[in-house]
């Protein structure tokens, strides 16, 4: 199997709710920082892909299932498997678990993106450097 990405944040005050519990939406986006935490190790640059080639990632769905809270203060550690990489899309599982009791899952995401030339706001292919290397770690 190919190697995941694992992305280690804490709970902070300002994404919990009035119980401490981490809000419902800001577990999507602690997995999109793992995501975006984990194009950056591989050298990826979507700011380069924005600014130079015209064309950016944007998620096309997403479902998450939630199992238990993330509460403030808690270390959680995010990780990301890429399932799939074509053309012009990917998909990736996710989960979200805590920093002391890894075998605990808080959360699931799966998630597919798609690539989007910027102008025209339409599907489009992914640079081939960045197909190529997403190849590598397609699960």
């Amino acid at each position: 199997m190919k190697p995941s990405h694992s992305y280690l944040s804490q709970i902070f005050y300002d994404q919990t709710d009035a119980t401490g519990v981490m809000y419902h939406a800001n577990y999507i986006t602690l997995f999109e920082r793992a995501r975006t935490n984990w194009f950056q190790v591989l050298g990826i640059s979507q700011e380069k892909m924005k600014n130079e080639l015209g064309v950016c990632f944007t998620i096309a769905s997403l479902e998450v299932k939630y199992y238990r809270p993330a509460k403030l203060d808690d270390e959680v550690i995010v990780t990301v498997i890429l399932e799939r990489a074509r053309k012009a899309s990917m998909e990736f599982s996710q989960t979200m678990v805590y920093a002391r009791e890894p075998d605990v899952t808080l959360a699931a995401l799966t998630v597919r993106a798609g690539c989007v030339d910027m102008a025209k706001f339409r599907p489009c292919a992914m640079p081939d450097e960045v197909l190529k290397l997403l190849e590598l770690y397609v699960r």
